[in-house]
């Protein structure tokens, strides 16, 4: 029986969007007084901006977009305050009016392109930032947004393009590497994914996303000790994100570091933080050191916050069948079985359960429906073969025996239990033969050296009857049912 283990965590995509406006002073000269005043109020207002004093400016560029409601420099002042004040939506209608006044200005394209990214028309913003890059081949914002727009709609050539467009000008910049990983991870490329989430990183170690993003690529990697300071970093910029935690922890395992990877997952429940998934790889850890009750204490937590976690239910049946409490395994593989019919291996150990409890319908009925599925486990096989002869059904055994003969022809027990059959059948010749070759292809396996002096028992032959349990004994001192027989056949002269 076979335990499980479930470390790991997925990565979460971070698509981090750049908004810029190119805004400048560089107006007509003015032509009037009136013209005059109407500069100096914009030039007033967006001083507001430069203070950081959004509302006022908004409350200043609203008065002067009704003044002159087709003014381009105003509508997009007001446009670009929206979006600097978190308003979006209402920054599309005096941008879309600047455009449309003054078509190809890349400020208003950019800020028109981002408020319409910020309000989830993707598809509008990528026409906006695309008139921009014909405009300037260099602008390193649009082509990254352009990449991102098209790794949010997973056409990861395209983005990856883009995107190493953008790091033609901005070669140092850690969102445009970021997003550059996803776009490859999207295309499979996890070795070229995980450079891209390193650089983004070491550029920006203090964003935790870019750390966790490198770490969890070169897990996918199985290169847990390229991973090791990544998820330390994300780790330390914040010990409560518990998916960082759990992916850290199974970087240690991966490493042999069972002891550093139980002390941060301790830690992670000291903290509050607490999952079915920390509770079952607790389990798991707790277990791996020996401290077995605690595990249990663990896996029991882990079903209660996720019932339906197999792992949990297949690891603590599995310390509840090797403490000898058959009864609860048994229910807990059978439970597995139920909610996942699929599952081999918890028909596997439910027939385990059920034959230590001496329920040989149950583990019949367990092992059969495995090799229904997979006739190829010969080991499950064998138990069913024993089960189906305690259960009397001898030629049902025989069957079973004779098919693991056929995938190895040395299969001791096998043939060995081809020999009983034989003697039950009272075929002692046949049996003998059977057993000699058990012994012969596997000379410690002690089953057979008893089974032989029981046949040779009936044919009265004493002295090869306690020769062969004597044979036994010298392999396995502590083979009960040989130490009998022999006393019993020596006491009968």
């Amino acid at each position: 029986m076979n335990r499980s283990e479930a470390f790991g965590m997925k990565a979460q995509l971070r698509l981090l969007w750049i908004v810029l406006a190119l805004m400048g002073a560089g107006l007509a000269a003015a032509q009037s007084a009136e013209d005059r005043k109407f500069l100096e109020d914009i030039r007033v207002a967006s001083e507001k901006v430069r203070n950081n004093d959004i509302k006022g400016a908004i409350k200043l560029f609203e008065a002067l977009v009704a003044q002159r409601p087709d003014d381009p420099d105003a509508l997009q002042w007001l446009g670009f305050v929206y979006l600097r004040d978190g308003r979006p939506k209402d920054a599309v209608p005096p941008l879309e009016k600047a455009d449309a006044k003054r078509p190809g200005d890349q400020r208003i394209l950019n800020n028109l392109g981002s408020a319409y990214l910020d309000s989830g028309e993707s598809a509008k913003a990528l026409g906006k930032f695309s008139q921009l890059v014909q405009l300037d081949p260099k602008n390193g914002i649009a082509w990254y947004n352009i990449g991102t727009i098209r790794l949010e709609n997973k056409e990861f050539t395209k983005s990856v393009e883009a995107l190493n467009r953008s790091l033609e000008t901005r070669p140092t910049d850690a969102f445009v590497f970021n997003n550059l990983g996803s776009a490859q991870e999207g295309l499979g490329r996890l070795e070229a994914a995980a450079q891209s989430f390193s650089k983004a990183s070491n550029l920006r170690p203090d964003v935790k996303a870019f750390a966790a993003n490198a770490a969890l690529t070169y897990l996918k990697l199985n290169k847990p000790a390229s991973a090791f300071s990544f998820l330390e970093r994300a780790y330390s910029l914040d010990r409560g994100d518990l998916d960082v935690t759990l992916a850290l922890a199974t970087a240690y395992v991966r490493n042999n570091r069972q002891a550093d990877a139980l002390r941060i997952l301790e830690q992670a429940l000291k903290d509050g933080l607490e999952s079915a998934e920390l509770w079952h790889n607790l389990g798991v850890l707790r277990e791996r050191v020996g401290n077995k009750a605690e595990a249990e204490a663990a896996y029991r937590k882990a079903i209660a916050q996720s019932p339906n976690d197999f792992d949990a239910m297949t690891n603590l049946g599995l310390l509840l069948y090797e403490r000898g409490e058959y009864g609860e395994a048994k229910d807990l593989f059978e439970r597995i079985t139920n909610l996942n019919p699929t599952s081999v291996n918890a028909f596997v150990n439910l027939g385990a359960a059920c034959a230590k409890l001496g329920n040989m319908d149950g583990a019949i009925a367990a092992w059969k429906e495995v090799l229904h599925r997979d006739g190829s486990r010969n080991q499950v096989r064998l138990s069913l073969a024993n089960a189906l002869w305690q259960a009397g059904d001898f030629d049902g055994a025989k069957f079973q025996y004779q098919q693991v003969l056929k995938a190895n022809p040395k299969s001791a027990e096998s043939l060995s239990g081809i020999g009983l059959w034989h003697l039950n059948a009272n075929k002692s010749a046949e049996a003998i033969a059977s057993f000699k070759e058990a012994i012969r292809v596997s000379p410690r396996y002690v089953p057979a050296y008893n089974n032989l002096a029981i046949a040779y028992e009936r044919l009265n032959d004493r002295a090869n009857a306690i020769k062969f349990l004597e044979q036994a004994l010298k392999i396995d001192p502590n083979f009960d049912e040989a130490k009998k027989n022999l006393e019993r056949i020596k006491a009968g002269g």
